[in-house]
């Protein structure tokens, strides 16, 4: 089965939906897909409370009400997951065809690619069921809610590092473990 759109969007977190409500108030036939729930990291984030305009709400919230938003003007979510993209470098003008494991095709002249990231789990017990709830992997996003605890940071990298001098602003002590 193919499916034709104005505008394809790989991905359906905050970024892939915030490109959804601009294109499809833009009048451009749109389409997001999405291989889980909208919402992307937000689905794991049990506060937000470094939104504009919110205090505090739980993250799935915010992703439903974001998901709102951006269907509001016509943009379609497409559930699927994607296998690969085909365009022709020769012809930047040309379709683009995006291929899912399902056999499904979806055709535009535009295609953005908002994935996000994925952290790489240390398989430690509880780690899965705590993301969220005491454990972090973002200390500008997360760090104010350590105020005056005690925190680890496991890694040995400069990105470690970064992230453990940023938390010494809240924390009462820092400790990097290897």
């Amino acid at each position: 089965m193919t499916k034709k759109y104005d505008f394809l969007i790989i991905g359906a977190g905050p970024a892939g939906m915030t490109a959804a409500i601009y294109a499809s108030r833009a009048g451009l036939k749109t389409a997001m897909i999405e291989s889980g729930a909208p919402g992307g990291k937000l689905l794991k984030t049990n506060e937000i409370s470094n939104w504009p305009g919110i205090t505090s709400e739980p993250g799935s919230q915010l992703a439903m009400d974001m998901f709102q938003h951006s269907t509001s003007f016509g943009a379609v979510y497409e559930y699927g997951k994607v296998v690969e993209i085909k365009a022709d470098s020769l012809d930047p003008t040309s379709e683009k065809q995006v291929l899912c494991e399902d056999g499904t095709i979806f055709q535009a002249p535009a295609v953005l690619v908002a994935t996000g990231t994925r952290e790489r789990l240390m398989n430690i017990p509880g780690e899965a069921q705590n993301i969220g709830r005491g454990i972090s992997y973002c200390a500008v996003c997360d760090g104010a809610f350590f105020r005056d605890q005690e925190v680890a940071v496991i890694g040995g990298g400069n990105a470690a590092l970064e992230e453990a001098v940023y938390l010494t602003n809240f924390a009462s002590k820092v400790s990097i473990l290897m």
